[in-house]
Order: structure tokens, then sequence, then C-alpha cells
């Protein structure tokens, strides 16, 4: 961390709010853990026990376009009934 006080990357009050991998990796050990990502990430420090997968997609924005969301709802609806 000294190095990146000494670059002023980092201010003096940061520097023990900031840790490296290793010193992460133990402050997790023995907690409770849950983790989210975007990527696919396999690391050998972590060991999942549990593996969850979401499946998501973009939604529109409506910005105040109460009409958009009438039209999007109805769609939704006449897909769900069939």
């Amino acid at each position: 961390m000294g190095s990146r006080l000494e670059k002023g990357y980092i201010l003096s009050k940061q520097a023990d709010t900031i840790w490296d991998y290793k010193t992460v990796l133990a402050k997790l050990a023995g907690k409770i853990q849950c983790f989210l990502s975007l990527l696919e990430t396999r690391t050998g420090d972590i060991e999942a026990k549990k593996r969850f997968d979401v499946l998501s997609r973009n939604v529109n924005p409506y910005n105040n376009s109460f009409e958009t969301l009438i039209k999007d709802l109805t769609k939704y609806k006449k897909r769900a009934t069939g």
C-alpha cells in the first residue's frame, strides 16, 4: 500500500481500507459468503458450495412514457394468457 500512497493513487486515510488479494482471502476465510458476478470466474482460492445461474435480459427504458409501458404490459399479458 505504501507505493500507492507515495504515487498519490490513494489518500492517507484510505490506506487501511484497501487490501491486496491475499488479505481479502484471509478476511473471507470461515465466513458466510455470497458473490455476484456477470462473468464466469474460476479461481482455486474460493470454493463455491452452491451455484445459481440467473437468466436476464435488458428492459426498455420507459423514460416517463406511460404509453410505451402500457403497450409492453399488454403484449406480455397476451403472451401469458396465450
